[in-house]
């Protein structure tokens, strides 16, 4: 767990971890910090979710086993995730809308139902580098709605839709390098 600040004063993350919440860390509303270094297995929703406004960063996590979403941003300003980890997921392993996202770098997925990686309709330009992508149920990493998105060095395999997917309202962003291998859609 991690300190982070809100309202002028300091708190702390802490896991939610009841039946049916919402996601094991929950963050909503204005507030900032980081969530680091934790593991979370078997959410009954999402592994982590920020949610309207919050902010900080979110890395060197382990999620694995969430029925829905592995780390899910929506109308958030997060400066990162990088070096996650996230394995067995039933949709997306990261799943980030309407969200001010820099960078999403090095993080590890597999097993996911749904797609490695989901953006929509991001507010800022973004960096999604160097992140791994094993065995989804659909597209490694999808992307829509966004301005100015770099898809740079990314390992994807083992796929059932395109490895990489530029969807509808995608402008101005750059797909460089990326290695991709063994998709069932071209």
């Amino acid at each position: 767990m991690r300190n982070g600040y809100f309202g002028g004063m300091r708190f702390c993350i802490r896991p939610v971890g009841l039946a049916g919440a919402t996601a094991i860390f929950y963050v909503n509303q204005k507030s900032a910090g980081n969530i680091a270094d934790n593991k979370i297995n078997k959410s009954e929703k999402n592994g982590i979710f920020l949610n309207r406004e919050s902010s900080g960063a979110v890395k060197n996590n382990t999620v694995s086993n969430a029925k829905e979403h592995g780390i899910i941003l929506s109308q958030s300003n997060c400066g990162g995730v990088g070096k996650d980890k996230i394995k067995a997921i039933g949709k997306n392993g990261i799943t980030v809308s309407s969200s001010g996202l820099s960078v999403l770098r090095q993080n590890t997925i597999t097993e996911t139902s749904m797609r490695g990686i989901q953006i929509s309709s991001l507010r800022t330009s973004a960096v999604v580098s160097k992140n791994v992508v094993n065995h989804s149920g659909d597209h490694g990493i999808h992307i829509s709605g966004s301005v100015k998105t770099e898809v740079s060095s990314n390992k994807v395999s083992d796929v059932k839709g395109r490895g990489i997917n530029l969807g509808e309202g995608c402008k101005k962003s750059e797909i460089i390098e990326n290695r991709v291998s063994d998709t069932r859609q071209q």
